[in-house]
């Protein structure tokens, strides 16, 4: 092999690897996930790995990164279709539980990230806190627009229904990973729906 050839890194797609990471971060955690395994699931030499973004966390990080750009983001435009504010709401809840109640149901990354480090970890929690604010913000965008065209009542708290809204997001996530009924996972829907009902 000619020296030039020597030591250059094996090319490959970085979204890719990044999404193949994802899915092991996701399904295992992270304590759980080996870089070993990392690197045959993303294809890539364990140097260049380090060379693409430096440690294991770091690519957690990266990988928290890329849910939200493909998953998370998808939110806000689900939300802000034409048509009933309240109605999209209702789609978007209902699409969640569905997800939450098939029987191989991993949860959602970021709410695995949550419950994995909590708050022991400052990177970590910065990413989450500021996907939890992007989503909450979501939220309260399409229930101020139910507001505004009278789908709730205009003394309506948006802002503090947001939050809820967001946390019992999180609570069906975490309902579908652990093995909760459908029932108990609809019921959850059926409470939301009465709660904004019922301003």
């Amino acid at each position: 092999m000619p020296d030039t050839q020597r030591g250059r890194p094996r090319e490959f797609d970085p979204d890719a690897a990044l999404d193949a990471a994802m899915s092991l971060f996701w399904e295992k955690g992270y304590d759980a996930t080996s870089v070993g395994e990392l690197c045959d699931a993303m294809g890539i030499a364990r140097q260049s790995m380090y060379d693409w973004v430096g440690d294991k966390k770091a690519l957690y990080l990266k990988t928290l990164e890329r849910y939200c750009t493909t998953r998370i983001c998808g939110l806000r435009d689900m939300l802000a279709m034409p048509g009933s504010p309240l109605g999209n709401l209702w789609h978007c809840l209902h699409a969640m539980a569905e997800f939450a109640k098939q029987p191989e149901s991993i949860g959602c990354f970021l709410t695995n990230a949550q419950s994995e480090f909590g708050v022991s970890d400052p990177d970590v929690l910065a990413h989450t806190q500021q996907v939890e604010t992007f989503i909450t913000e979501a939220f309260q965008d399409v229930l101020d627009r139910a507001k505004d065209v009278g789908e709730i009542s205009a003394s309506a708290d948006t802002a503090a229904l947001a939050s809820a809204i967001a946390v019992l997001r999180n609570g069906l996530m975490v309902a579908g990973r652990s093995g909760q009924s459908k029932e108990s996972i609809d019921q959850t829907i059926r409470l939301i729906e009465g709660m904004l009902k019922a301003e």
